[in-house]
Order: structure tokens, then C-alpha cells, then sequence
């Protein structure tokens, strides 16, 4: 996957198993669920996870 840049490079099947793991890896914690809200660009990744660091942080 080195030259995927972005998920509109990646196939509809791809994304489905994506989002497949993504929505059923945490099954089998109780109480633990995810939501998918859809799709976007790295830069919204990233952001992404500085909120969840700052949560995270915040949250001590």
C-alpha cells in the first residue's frame, strides 16, 4: 500500500473490509463500540488523532 495516498485510490471492496474491521474489532469488549462517520483525507486523520491524544490527556 506504499502508494496509496489517499482512500479514493483504494478499491470499494478495499474500504468495505476496512470499515468491516474497523466496526467489529472491538466486539468482543463489553461496553466498546465504534462508529464509522465515513471517509476523509490524511490531514483529517491527523487531526483525528491529535483530538483522541488531547482527550486522552485531558482526561487524567
Amino acid at each position: 500500500y506504499d502508494h496509496i495516498e489517499s482512500f479514493e485510490q483504494m478499491s470499494k471492496a478495499q474500504l468495505n473490509q476496512i470499515a468491516h474491521f474497523f466496526q467489529h474489532y472491538k466486539d468482543l469488549d463489553t461496553g466498546k463500540w465504534v462508529r464509522l462517520d465515513g471517509w476523509a483525507d490524511a490531514e483529517e486523520a491527523k487531526a483525528e488523532i491529535v483530538r483522541g491524544v488531547e482527550r486522552y490527556n485531558n482526561s487524567k
